[in-house]
């Protein structure tokens, strides 16, 4: 009877061990499958980072196409005019070439495209912006 009861208690210690390695097993992966959802969301927001850079980067570069293309229609339009265009300041420097960091810093222009805009439009019938 020593014997059976002995028997039943090992036997019990080891469905208990077996459980604990279960819930064990069974918590591991929980925890990996908790990560590996983890790195798919990294993933995923890096991708997508990614893709709004390459974006901004093509729009900028559109931009810029824009922006010369402007320039270079106005510089047409410029040389068919009876008279050059006077400079916008003292500093001399051609109006259509965006100066606006290399006028002078006592320069109504300097580091103010806003102002330059408007007062290259006001050369022109029509409005005009280059940046």
């Amino acid at each position: 009877a020593q014997q059976l009861e002995e028997a039943r208690q090992r036997a019990a210690a080891r469905a208990e061990e077996e459980e604990a390695q279960l819930r064990e097993r069974a918590a591991q992966e929980a925890h990996a499958q908790e990560a590996c959802r983890e790195r798919a969301i990294a993933e995923a927001k890096q991708e997508a980072a990614l893709k709004v850079d390459q974006l901004h980067k093509q729009r900028a570069l559109e931009a810029g196409r824009y922006i010369q293309a402007r320039r270079d229609q106005l510089r047409r339009e410029v040389t068919l005019r009876c008279q050059p265009l006077p400079p916008l300041c003292c500093c001399g420097i051609d109006p259509l070439e965006n100066h606006v960091d290399h006028c002078a810093r006592n320069c109504v222009f300097y580091k103010n495209p806003l102002a330059y805009s408007r007062a290259l439009s006001g050369l022109f019938v029509r409005p005009v912006s280059l940046d």
